[in-house]
């Protein structure tokens, strides 16, 4: 048999594009190198990631997806799996008093999730073979070749191919980001972290329900809890520090010397025992010299990976699969200029998540100017949310508006210092931040976003008509 489409390997982007593909008519068949379950890094949803899910649902018909957008609605429809709830983003410095808590729910049932991708990818393949995808694993690729029009792949041929692999298994060239720092990872999966109790008082979310995080000189930490007790920890650091803690040659005790630089992460982990191996990343990031061939493409998870921080893989790569389910729903994916174009996206909105994410590893040794930094996150980030749920969509250019020139321009300005925090923000602050009287601690005040309706291209009473009636604004 001849596929339609070829997808080769089978994690969350791979899955859910050949569900799509079925969705849309197409014979699909799904490579993986190993099996499920597995281990997997990648696993802090955002508000955008899960309106992209919802959208995907919706439009493809995949009813059985929803659930997994809101935590309220996992918990009821798939208890099973594995979850953590995500109330907001939790960040804290070295000194007693540097924290930053944004939330990004006014409460639980709509709140974002962990992921115990272990789980939710074997979920998402079994519900790709459901749909019809024929699906080997256990399956490394001997033979890879384009022939007289088709892909031979082992023993199958495809008349289109999908790179789904993670970055650089398929095809290994690597010609790096620009000016971007050399990082490296170390991480594993825990059972016995204790809660950070560093900040107390009247707070948006309780700290620890989130993402949290530690920054300092050199690099940060993430800390995501799972409901049944376990706890996904590691940290990403620039080469020095990596030299510093010694792990490309002696990995054995990395985590205690990691601990040992800071008191108050090693409060958290003192009783804490890893569950996992060791995962160790000599080499974090990733561009890939192309993302489109002849009768090929990537993922942008394929194309290019930059670092943990925002978690913008998983959102960039549900872009990628919107766009690329277009080509297939208009049986374009042979056009050479919608594939150009397509690979142009995905390395603007690759190169632009770099460049900001390495203005964030500047800024880790002061953590003040980080919190600033992250306002440009949010605003971004929040304003593409609200568009989106407000139906404009049109406004949200791009992945943390890639392809907003005025807004990449005034991050430029305030860099330089030629512009105000509040006054580079502005036009795209929709909910109240970089606002000194919150002393770092934003929660969700719809208030804010009604007045704030202009921006969005609504009257205040059309926006407040919209929040008194919508879901996401009264869980």
């Amino acid at each position: 048999m001849t596929f339609d489409l070829a997808i080769v390997g089978s994690g969350f982007g791979g899955a859910l594009l050949a569900m799509v593909a079925r969705r849309l008519g197409k014979s699909v068949l799904l490579l993986e190198q190993g099996s499920h379950p597995r281990f997997a890094i990648g696993e802090s949803t955002s508000p955008l990631m899960n309106l992209l899910i919802e959208e995907i649902a919706h439009t493809y018909d995949l009813p059985r997806l929803l659930p997994l957008a809101t935590y309220g609605a996992w918990k009821t429809h798939y208890p099973e799996l594995g979850v953590g709830l995500k109330r907001g983003f939790t960040y804290y410095g070295m000194q007693p008093d540097e924290h930053l808590l944004v939330a990004a729910s006014p409460g639980d049932a709509c709140a974002d999730t962990h992921w115990l991708r272990a789980d939710v990818d074997h979920f998402l393949v079994k519900e790709a073979l459901a749909l019809g995808v024929v699906y080997y694993d256990n399956t490394p690729l001997t033979r890879h070749e384009r022939l007289g029009g088709l892909w031979h792949l082992n023993e199958h041929t495809t008349h289109f191919l999908v790179d789904a692999t993670g970055p650089g298994k398929l095809w290994s060239e690597d010609v790096g980001f620009d000016n971007y720092p050399k990082t490296e990872a170390f991480y594993s999966h825990f059972v016995g972290v204790k809660p950070a109790g560093l900040i107390s008082g009247k707070l948006p979310y309780p700290p620890d329900t989130a993402a949290s995080h530690y920054v300092f000189p050199g690099g940060w930490m993430w800390i995501l809890p799972f409901d049944n007790g376990v706890t996904s920890a590691g940290f990403a650091v620039e080469s020095w520090l990596a030299d510093e803690l010694e792990l490309a040659g002696k990995r054995h005790g990395a985590w205690s010397r990691f601990l040992a630089r800071f008191p108050a992460i090693q409060a958290q982990f003192c009783d804490a025992q890893p569950i996992e191996k060791w995962y160790y990343a000599p080499k974090l990031s990733y561009r890939a010299q192309n993302v489109v061939g002849d009768g090929y493409l990537r993922l942008p998870s394929a194309a290019g990976f930059i670092d943990p921080l925002y978690s913008t893989g998983m959102p960039l790569t549900l872009l990628g699969i919107q766009r690329i389910a277009a080509l297939i729903k208009h049986d374009k994916l042979h056009s050479p200029e919608l594939l150009a174009y397509y690979e142009a996206q995905t390395f603007a909105e690759l190169d632009w998540v770099a460049e900001f994410i390495g203005a964030n590893y500047a800024s880790f040794a002061d953590f003040p100017r980080f919190v600033d930094t992250t306002m440009f996150y949010f605003a971004a980030a929040s304003f593409s949310e609200l568009a989106r749920r407000t139906g404009r969509s049109d406004l949200a250019k791009g992945y943390l508006l890639t392809k907003n020139v005025a807004f990449r321009a005034n991050f430029h300005a305030w860099q330089q210092n030629k512009l105000s925090l509040t006054d580079a923000i502005a036009p795209w602050n929709a909910v109240g931040l970089a606002d000194k009287s919150k002393n770092n601690l934003y929660g969700v005040d719809l208030e804010d976003v009604a007045k704030s309706a202009a921006k969005l291209e609504k009257t205040e009473a059309e926006m407040r008509k919209i929040i008194a009636t919508a879901d996401w604004a009264q869980c």
